[in-house]
């Protein structure tokens, strides 16, 4: 394969890759989470989900994990209704899911790692979260 061709097809996956995570992150933004799973994440059986103190391993493991994270801005909602009665005590679940604090989470310094077979890549970014 003509190497221009070869570098070219690499950066596009790149690209492809950094818009994906640009998404990801926007769905936590707007508390999308039980979306994120199947709109992102690969279906093979070694699947990971890497933070600071610990990973997430196979499908099951890390869809897991934005469900819970589904189920905690649910509670979450229910609890600030519960504390301010006057303002949403009247509102349904779907309309307070994810009230509360805004939770921005901008993607810094990503490094994708395309493999040469054009099959499979690794990613690594830093996100940092901030509560407002």
């Amino acid at each position: 394969m003509d190497k221009l061709l070869f570098l070219t097809e690499r950066w596009e996956d790149q690209r492809t890759i950094k818009n994906l995570m640009g998404k990801y992150v926007n769905c936590l933004l707007l508390n999308r989470q039980g979306e994120i799973f199947d709109a992102f994440f690969s279906k093979r059986a070694d699947v990971c989900l890497t933070f600071n103190d610990g990973s997430y391993v196979g499908p099951q493991a890390v869809s897991g994990y934005f469900a819970a994270l589904v189920e905690r801005n649910k509670l979450s909602a229910k609890l600030l209704q519960q504390r301010l009665p006057e303002k949403l005590g009247d509102r349904t679940e779907e309309e307070i899911y994810g009230i509360g604090p805004f939770h921005v989470k901008p993607l810094t310094a990503p490094v994708i790692e395309v493999a040469e077979d054009g099959e499979t890549a690794k990613g690594f970014c830093c996100l940092f979260g901030y509560n407002t």
